[in-house]
């Protein structure tokens, strides 16, 4: 009986109706709703570096042509001639021998030869001296000193060129004659000249050079002209 009563109770309690919800509440005096917070904007990317681009290179003129255009001169430092520069060489000559030409057959001398002069390019402007000793020493001894104006031109390049040059000066000889019971001394002076060719090493990196030249040269002494040939061998150097 009670368990019944409990069953019809709870049979009305369901079939109550239920209290409805509440209307949200509108803004008053005609507002509208705040809207939502929105989320901050995100942050702007950095500037990029500005480009620099070259500009063209300016047109070549009209009026050449381009073969000309294409090819660059060169201009090569290295091996460049001294302002100045100076030689020492031995030599060995063969030829007449002054004072004596009608006494002994051409003969055999020696000598040692230098120079120094201002270099303009190729070409060198100096004076040289020669120290020499020809003839059959002890018998026909001629002993010289011959300074002179020189010119020299040696070509340039690496494996060596051509060397020319020319000598002009006076000859101071001192000369012995001792052939007979009497022996003869003198001093003498006479003109000479010479010219010479040959090959030259080009000038190095550090103002260095080789040279070989042939030198014929004669002499105007004592009313007649002797002539020698002399092979000069030696090394320069300038800066």
């Amino acid at each position: 009986m009670f368990l019944t009563s409990l069953v019809f109770a709870l049979a009305a309690r369901a079939e109550e109706p239920q209290p409805e919800p509440a209307p949200e509440a509108e803004p008053a005096n005609g507002e509208e709703q705040a809207p939502a917070a929105e989320a901050p904007p995100a942050p702007a990317p950095a500037p990029s570096p500005p480009v620099t681009v070259a500009p063209p290179p300016p047109p070549p003129p009209a009026n050449m042509g381009p073969e000309e255009v294409l090819t660059m001169p060169s201009l090569t430092l290295d091996r460049v001639p001294p302002r100045q520069s100076y030689d020492l060489a031995l030599q060995i000559s063969y030829g007449q021998v002054a004072y004596f030409r009608d006494a002994v057959p051409p003969w055999i001398g020696f000598g040692i030869r230098g120079a120094w002069g201002r270099n303009m390019g190729l070409n060198r402007i100096g004076a040289a001296a020669l120290v020499a000793a020809e003839g059959d020493i002890g018998v026909h001894t001629y002993l010289s000193l011959e300074p002179s104006l020189a010119w020299d031109f040696v070509s340039q390049g690496k494996k060596g060129g051509i060397q020319l040059g020319a000598n002009i000066g006076p000859a101071l000889g001192y000369v012995v004659h001792n052939e007979t019971v009497v022996t003869e001394r003198s001093f003498e002076v006479a003109p000479a000249a010479a010219v010479r060719i040959g090959w030259s090493q080009g000038w190095t990196r550090v103002g260095r050079r080789l040279f070989a030249v042939v030198e014929p040269k004669v002499r105007y002494a004592d009313d007649g002209l002797s002539a020698v040939v002399a092979l000069v061998i030696g090394s320069g150097g300038g800066r």
